[in-house]
């Protein structure tokens, strides 16, 4: 899965986004436009970890 993938599934899991805080927006967009760095990739898969992996979206998409 790409990381547009993921975002877009991580929006789809947050009811596209309004639960997020701004910088969790800031983090899917770079993911969105392949920007992730390092740092940024961190917090992007400990969002995925928390919106998908845990059960509020469909691990299987």
């Amino acid at each position: 899965m790409t990381d547009s993938e993921k975002a877009l599934t991580i929006l789809q899991a947050t009811n596209q986004g309004a639960i997020l805080d701004k910088h969790h927006h800031l983090i899917l967009q770079a993911a969105l436009n392949g920007e992730l760095g390092d740092a940024t990739r961190l917090i992007f898969e400990d969002l995925w970890d928390q919106y998908v992996r845990e059960g509020d979206a469909d691990e299987d998409i």
